[in-house]
């Protein structure tokens, strides 16, 4: 009889996404080609979920992220000061490595060293 922690066994969570126990360690993380991966990767963490979808938040960036369900394939992306949004597809968001907002470039240098609004 082959031990049931040696051979992968997938489990269905509560919201569809197969899991994985293999070798007595069930991982929880996020599938990473979905909206959940690219919000933590980007420092979002979850605020609430709600009838319109899920939000995720940086409060010190002043950055939020918001999609309909976990099988979305698009995040709209909002400065929290200026209110302004985009709504980008995961193929493109897969490449951001940075956003920046009102708050993160108020605390943005330039090449002297002065603070303030970073150079377009």
């Amino acid at each position: 009889m082959a031990d049931e922690t040696t051979t992968p066994t997938t489990i269905t969570d509560s919201d569809g996404t197969e899991l994985t126990l293999e070798n007595g360690v069930l991982s929880l993380l996020p599938p990473t080609n979905g909206p959940v991966y690219e919000c933590l990767r980007l420092g979002l963490t979850f605020d609430h979920a709600d009838s319109s979808g899920e939000t995720w938040t940086d409060y010190t960036s002043g950055l939020q992220g918001a999609f309909a369900d976990r099988k979305a394939d698009a995040v709209t992306l909002s400065d929290m000061d200026t209110k302004t949004s985009a709504t980008v597809p995961l193929t493109i968001l897969s490449k951001v490595e940075h956003v920046t907002t009102w708050r993160t470039s108020q605390n943005a240098t330039d090449d002297t060293g002065e603070q303030g609004q970073p150079s377009a």
